[in-house]
């Protein structure tokens, strides 16, 4: 993690998402977390994006961001285009 004053990191909430009952009870659940400081929050996932001051014993934890329903229904929108543009770069290259 980048140096984050540990009075800064503040979170709101925290807590394990239910695991879903095809999976093995040897399964990691899913964590969902809000912090307090956007700007925290967006050094976090700079941080991981980037591989950057993290840790190595937190090198293999996977974070998302949540989107609004809304975001998500836009980017379903988007997907026909963004597949064409990806095979027309795939074809040129």
């Amino acid at each position: 993690m980048p140096d984050i004053p540990v009075d800064m990191l503040i979170l709101d909430r925290i807590h394990r998402v239910a695991r879903p009952a095809h999976l093995s009870p040897s399964t990691p659940r899913d964590v969902i977390m809000r912090v307090y400081y956007f700007y925290i929050k967006e050094l976090i996932l700079k941080s991981h994006r980037t591989k950057r001051d993290v840790a190595e014993k937190f090198k293999d934890i996977l974070i998302f961001t949540d989107l609004s329903a809304e975001t998500l229904r836009r980017r379903r929108n988007y997907q026909p285009i963004t597949e064409t543009l990806s095979t027309i770069s795939h074809n040129a290259g």
